[in-house]
């Protein structure tokens, strides 16, 4: 048997230096895929070939968890149920939860896939606000001069935003050569990016897909003159206070993967998550302005649960997906979200902040890929946990004594 893998290995390497093509990170990264088994999210940082740093700015750590685990036991009970690697919970000004499974700790730095996005949707907003794009309607065309004269040059950067590009998502594939495994391993981004193909007309329809936010990294560093990794700590990461992250690059020197892997700890999510819930400040600083946090969290015009790279409760359905056709993958959600105003970062199969403003919560979950996730489980344990304390609060309030 092993002979006959070696033999077939041998063949497909054979094979791709005839083509001519042979590209070491994109082959490294694509034979491990199809190996097979489930991804390793929390090794990402050791296993991609190609990182950079997006460097912090650490000098002041948020304060310890206040140890209030019974208080969130349905929320931590469904963190051991999907088997997941980290659960924070922050509300009223303190880390409430601050849980990890065994033999882990607040320095891992998983691979969070698409909530990677939701940075991407508040890099904008400060690429705006320093006058590097001029406005969410520009057409791409001034970014990407190759575009011009064309239909695809109309697209604008709200429609890549909101998802409604007219771009399609990639179909999975074990051909390496197939525009899906590129964009996963390849080493020539933006060369692919600029052969995309419109499947309908800008602004039409919404279809969720990676292709969006990678053209979207694209025209930021155009748009800029600076380097992704560079632009993202200068502007967000270190006045977050945040410790280093780490983006993925296509190849060394080359464009970061911008539709997912940006690995950072489950603590820096927390912060980011804080400053959308503060309209875009974090501890009493303004980062981002509180027009783009509104402008981001509001529905889109083709998906009312969907604004700018960030997922929204606006209108409740049993199933989320990812499509305007609602077919193929989605997300049971159970029951409707208790809070009314949820907003929330989605990485594939259950990594996810959710944050509300109006109850004053925000929830980091990282773990494994679940197909079975239930998105209304976690946030809706937080929100019936606080009812529940405000509710034994209350008669201690009327009566003037001190809650123990």
């Amino acid at each position: 048997m092993r002979k006959k893998v070696l033999g077939l290995l041998g063949l497909l390497l054979a094979a791709v230096a005839a083509a001519g093509i042979y590209d070491w990170a994109f082959w490294y990264n694509y034979l491990r895929f199809i190996g097979g088994g489930p991804p390793d999210f929390l090794g990402a940082l050791d296993r991609y070939p190609t990182t950079e740093p997006v460097p912090g700015d650490l000098t002041q750590a948020l304060p310890g968890a206040t140890g209030e685990e019974r208080r969130f036991a349905e929320a931590i009970a469904y963190a051991r149920e999907m088997q997941s690697d980290s659960l924070l919970v922050w509300h009223d000004g303190a880390l409430r939860v601050e849980w990890y499974r065994e033999g882990l700790g607040p320095d891992i730095r998983p691979e969070t896939a698409s909530m990677h996005k939701s940075i991407l949707g508040l890099m904008f907003g400060l690429a705006i606000e320093k006058g590097h794009i001029g406005s969410v309607d520009d057409p791409v065309s001034l970014y990407l001069p190759e575009w011009r004269g064309e239909p695809r040059g109309g697209i604008t950067i709200r429609n890549l935003l909101n998802m409604a590009s007219g771009f399609m998502f990639y179909t999975p594939s074990r051909n390496p050569y197939a525009d899906f495994n590129q964009l996963l391993f390849g080493m020539r981004l933006e060369r692919l990016m600029l052969e995309l193909q419109l499947a309908s007309p800008p602004g039409a329809r919404f279809a969720y897909a990676n292709v969006n936010s990678q053209l979207l990294g694209v025209i930021l560093e155009r748009a800029t003159g600076r380097r992704y990794a560079d632009f993202v700590s200068e502007n967000l990461w270190q006045p977050l206070g945040a410790d280093d992250a780490y983006v993925w690059l296509d190849r060394p020197g080359g464009l970061a993967r911008t539709y997912a892997a940006f690995l950072a700890r489950p603590r820096d999510w927390l912060r980011l998550g804080l400053m959308i819930k503060d309209g875009g400040r974090y501890d009493g600083r303004r980062i981002v302005s509180g027009h783009w946090i509104d402008e981001m969290t509001a529905a889109s015009g083709r998906e009312p649960n969907y604004g700018y790279q960030i997922w929204l409760s606006n209108e409740d359905v049993r199933k989320r997906y990812y499509t305007e056709e609602r077919e193929g993958v989605g997300f049971a959600i159970s029951e409707p979200f208790l809070s009314d105003d949820l907003v929330y970062f989605d990485g594939i199969g259950g990594q996810r902040v959710f944050i509300s403003a109006d109850d004053d919560y925000v929830i980091v979950r990282t773990g494994p890929r679940r197909v079975d996730w239930d998105e209304a489980v976690l946030p809706n344990a937080v929100a019936r946990a606080l009812v529940a304390a405000s509710i034994q609060l209350a008669p201690l309030l009327e009566t003037g004594n001190d809650p123990e």
